[in-house]
């Protein structure tokens, strides 16, 4: 973990065996501020792709219009 950064941070400290609370950062310095996880129905960063939709609602949703599709 030394190749990460890791061992230059200092001693970690665990919420359980301490008196009051305590802040970590378990994230490399270039990673902090980036979103993992999304809200649910956040599409940013996603692509609608009409004939792929299409394509997966004939072949794995019986021919049915996904629950999902946008109304127009």
């Amino acid at each position: 973990m030394s190749f990460l950064g890791y061992s230059k941070l200092p001693l970690m400290l665990i919420n359980k065996l301490s008196s009051h609370p305590v802040h970590n950062d378990y994230l490399p310095i270039q990673f902090r501020g980036d979103v993992f996880l999304r809200e649910p129905g956040d599409l940013k960063g996603k692509v609608w792709d009409e004939d792929a939709l299409r394509l997966w609602e004939h072949e794995m949703n019986g021919g049915k219009d996904w629950d999902g599709r946008k109304t127009q």
